[in-house]
C-alpha cells in the first residue's frame, strides 16, 4: 500500500518512525549554568546516582520551566533537590525523545540505571509513597498524552479512516512510541512495583502506563466504532496488538 503522508499536527510534534526519514538533531549537551544552551545538563549521571541533595540549579529549573514537555508542578518537584532536577529533566527528555527521534534510546540507558539507582535511595530512607506519587503525577500530567490524543482523534475523525491502509500507519506512529515510554518508565520506576505497589494493592508501573493510554487514548466511541477496528479477522500485526492491548475485541 501507498505510504500516506503524516498530518501536519503530528509532523510537528515528532518525526515518523520510519528508517528512510531524516534523523533528527542530535543531541546537545547543557551546562547548568548556562541557561541558553540546549541540551543534557552536566553532571546528571552522577547528581543521580549519589541522590546529590544540594540546591538545583536556578537555570535548570527555568529550562524546566520552559520545556516543551513539562507538566504540572513539574518545576515545584525538581527545585526539591539537585537529584530531583535531574530525574525530572530526565522525564521531560525522554517525552521529546519519544517524540523525535525514532532511532536512538529514548533516554540513555545509563541515565535510567542512575535515575533507578535514585528513587531505590529515596526508598532506602522512607520515602518510596513519595516516589509512587511522583509517578502517577507525571503519567497524569504527562503532555504526551495528550498529543497522541489529539493526533488519533483527528486520525478517526478522517473520512479515510475506514480504510486499513490510511488507519495502520497512524495507529503505529503512536503504538511503537508508547511501547517505547512504557519500557522506559518500567526501567526508571520499576523497583515501586516490589517496594511499594504490591504492599498497597496499587498498580504496577507497567499496568497504570497501559490503563491511563487506554483511558486517554482509546477510550472513545469513535475508535469503538471504526470499522477497521471492527473486523473479525485482522492480518496486519500492529493492528492486532493495539486491538488486544486495549480491549477491542
Amino acid at each position: 500500500a501507498e505510504k500516506q503522508p503524516l498530518p501536519p499536527g503530528l509532523r510537528s510534534e515528532a518525526l515518523p518512525l520510519r528508517a528512510d526519514r531524516a534523523a533528527a538533531t542530535p543531541r546537545k549537551r547543557f551546562s547548568a549554568t548556562t541557561a541558553s544552551e540546549e541540551g543534557e545538563p552536566d553532571g546528571m549521571f552522577l547528581g543521580l546516582l549519589l541522590n546529590d541533595s544540594s540546591a538545583a540549579s536556578p537555570a535548570l529549573l527555568q529550562r524546566i520551566k520552559d520545556h516543551r514537555w513539562t507538566f504540572k508542578d513539574a518545576a515545584g518537584i525538581a527545585s526539591q533537590s539537585r537529584a530531583f532536577s535531574f530525574l525530572i529533566w530526565c522525564l521531560l527528555d525522554l517525552q521529546r525523545n519519544v517524540q523525535m527521534e525514532a532511532d536512538d534510546d529514548a533516554l540513555d540507558p545509563k541515565l535510567v540505571s542512575a535515575c533507578r539507582a535514585f528513587i531505590g535511595s529515596e526508598g532506602r530512607h522512607g520515602k518510596m509513597a513519595d516516589m509512587y506519587h511522583i509517578f502517577s503525577h507525571f503519567i497524569s500530567n504527562s503532555v504526551i498524552f495528550h498529543e497522541w490524543d489529539r493526533y488519533l482523534r483527528v486520525s478517526f475523525e478522517d473520512p479515510k479512516a475506514c480504510q486499513e491502509a490510511f488507519l495502520v500507519p497512524r495507529l503505529e506512529q503512536v503504538w511503537l512510541r508508547f511501547k517505547r515510554l512504557r519500557a522506559i518508565l518500567e526501567g526508571i520506576f520499576g523497583d515501586l512495583n516490589t517496594r511499594f505497589a504490591w504492599k498497597h494493592q496499587l498498580p504496577q508501573v507497567g499496568d497504570l502506563v497501559h490503563e491511563h493510554m487506554r483511558r486517554r487514548c482509546f477510550s472513545s466511541e469513535l475508535i469503538a466504532r471504526n470499522e477497521v477496528f471492527q473486523q473479525a479477522i485482522i492480518k496486519d500485526e500492529t493492528l492486532k496488538q493495539v486491538k488486544l492491548a486495549f480491549g477491542f475485541g
